[in-house]
Order: structure tokens, then C-alpha cells, then sequence
């Protein structure tokens, strides 16, 4: 749905400033409809067959470690963070968009394990569920983006913007000096700070441990190197 709307598959292009580029495809609503009813017993499935099972909790629970105090002292956030018992969410705590309006749970863990990182997901995506279908019910009709100039000159000084990503907050600090172009723009993404506490989570682990903990940090490594 998301390739049929922006006709990207893996890298999409399609928010612009105050809305879209272009219109939604008109069978998009429907489709997300159908789509939800089925993911959200699927969840259920994979919440049976995955996170209960006794050999994944075995080979999860009380593996990977990470104290709140700790995670939040490397920076971490999104649901690495919150499985650390930290109900830190861009959306709740520093609002934007429509997120207000909404109603949504923080799912947090108690322990900071690798079976908490991995069941704060399952639980996040039955919130996504839920939100998707607050969307369906109150989409707004009229035009899908605003008319924007195409440059600004903002006035000197300096700011910082996030959101909420898949992985955590997603933040941008610019610097301007009056200009059309920015004096400095640092791009924050989640996964470097996540991926700093790795020496601290691994200690004392077996090397077979590895993959369990990196899959749940849920890394991607270009975002790293930003």
C-alpha cells in the first residue's frame, strides 16, 4: 500500500511540507481496512507462537540487560529505551501533527532484557493498529498539501525538531545565519545512540547471545554511520 501510494518500495518520497505530494490512491482506505482486521490477529498469533515460547524465553529473558538509568545515560530511545521501563514517547511528550487528538498506550518493559525489547514491539504494533484505524475515521477531505514558497529566509538562530521513528526519536538541530542555506544541520537518528550501549549490554555474554541482542536493538547500520 505504501509503494502503491508513493510509488517507492524500500525508500519512499512522498511527505512534503503541510501534507502530500500528491493524492491517495481511492481504494487506499479500504484496503488499510481489510489489511488491519488481519494483521491485528496475526499479532496475536505471533505473540503466542514467538514471545511465550519457552525456548525464545529461555534464550531472552534476564539476556541483554540495560537499567533505565543506564539507557537513558547513553541516549538511547524508542522502544529500546522503553523496554528499559523509560515511557519516553516523542508523540505523547513532545506533541506534533495530529498525535494530540489521538489515543494511544506507551507499552514499557520492567527488566531492559532482550525478551522486553522484543515484546514491547509486538505490543507497539497493535498500538500502530489502533491509531491507523482513529486515522480511518477522521480523515480530513480538501487539499493534500499547502502552498509553500519554494525557499525561506528564517532568521538567525538555532533549532530542534522530532519525531517518533520506528526506532526512536528522529531529530534535526539547525543552525541558521539568515540565509537560504542552513549554517549547520545535525541529523540525529536512533540507532547510533542505541548501538553505543552495545559494550555495556553484551558484558558477560556468549558470543551465541549476540544475534538474540542485536535483533533486538533492531539496528540498521547506514543510519549509524550518519
Amino acid at each position: 500500500m505504501i509503494e502503491e501510494a508513493s510509488g517507492g518500495r524500500l525508500t519512499t518520497n512522498y511527505f512534503r511540507i503541510g501534507g502530500f505530494a500528491y493524492e491517495l490512491p481511492k481504494d487506499i482506505f479500504g484496503k488499510l481496512g481489510k489489511f488491519l482486521s488481519h494483521f491485528e490477529r496475526k499479532i496475536d498469533e505471533y505473540d503466542t507462537l514467538l514471545i511465550e515460547n519457552a525456548i525464545f524465553v529461555a534464550r531472552t529473558r534476564g539476556v541483554g540487560v540495560i537499567s533505565r538509568e543506564r539507557a537513558i545515560s547513553y541516549g538511547m530511545s524508542g522502544p529500546c529505551l522503553r523496554a528499559s521501563n523509560a515511557a519516553l514517547d516523542v508523540r505523547r511528550d513532545i506533541p506534533y501533527s495530529i498525535y494530540p487528538k489521538l489515543s494511544f498506550d506507551i507499552p514499557t518493559g520492567r527488566n531492559g532484557d532482550t525478551w522486553d525489547r522484543s515484546k514491547v514491539r509486538i505490543e507497539e504494533m497493535r498500538q500502530s493498529v489502533r491509531i491507523l484505524r482513529q486515522v480511518l475515521d477522521g480523515f480530513p477531505q480538501g487539499a493534500v498539501k499547502v502552498r509553500a514558497p519554494r525557499s525561506i529566509e528564517p532568521p538567525p538562530g538555532e533549532t530542534y525538531a522530532a519525531v517518533e521513528g520506528p526506532r526512536g526519536e528522529v531529530g534535526f538541530y539547525v543552525v541558521s545565519d539568515g540565509s537560504r542555506k542552513p549554517y549547520r544541520i545535525k541529523m540525529r537518528k536512533p540507532s547510533f545512540s542505541n548501538f553505543s550501549a552495545m559494550p555495556e549490554i553484551l558484558r558477560g555474554l556468549k558470543i551465541a547471545d549476540l544475534v538474540a541482542v542485536m535483533g533486538s536493538l533492531d539496528l540498521v547500520v547506514p543510519e549509524i554511520d550518519r
